[in-house]
C-alpha cells in the first residue's frame, strides 16, 4: 500500500472511530435522539423513545471498544508498514464488536 493510501485509510478509520466515540458518549448519557442515520436499529430499539435510550446506554461500552479497535486499525499500518490484511482484520474485529454489542444491548430489554 502506498503512503497516500495509508493516510487516506487512517483518516477514514479515524473519523469512524470518532463517530463511534460520540455514539457511545451520547448513548451512555441517554442523549442520543432517535434519528434515521446514527445508532442501533432493531425492532426493540425503535419501539419507543425510552427503548431507544436504554439500548444505546447498554451499547455504549461496545461503541467505545469498537472505536478503540478502529483507532488502532487507523494507525497500525502507518506504524508497522502493514497492508490490507491488517486493515481487513481490524475492520472485521470492529464490526464484530459492534454487532455483538447491538445484540447484547437490545436483548436485555
Amino acid at each position: 500500500m502506498s503512503w497516500e493510501e495509508q493516510i487516506t485509510i487512517a483518516g477514514v478509520f479515524g473519523v469512524v472511530a470518532i463517530m463511534l466515540l460520540v455514539l457511545g458518549l451520547l448513548g451512555e448519557r441517554r442523549r442520543l435522539p432517535r434519528n434515521p442515520l446514527f445508532g442501533v436499529r432493531t425492532k426493540t430499539s425503535t419501539a419507543s423513545d425510552e427503548a431507544w435510550r436504554e439500548v444505546h446506554a447498554r451499547f455504549a461500552p461496545y461503541a467505545y471498544a469498537a472505536a478503540g479497535v478502529l483507532a488502532v486499525t487507523a494507525v497500525a499500518p502507518l506504524i508497522t508498514g502493514g497492508g490490507a490484511g491488517l486493515v481487513l482484520g481490524g475492520t472485521a474485529l470492529g464490526v464484530g464488536v459492534m454487532a455483538f454489542g447491538a445484540v447484547r444491548a437490545h436483548r436485555g430489554l
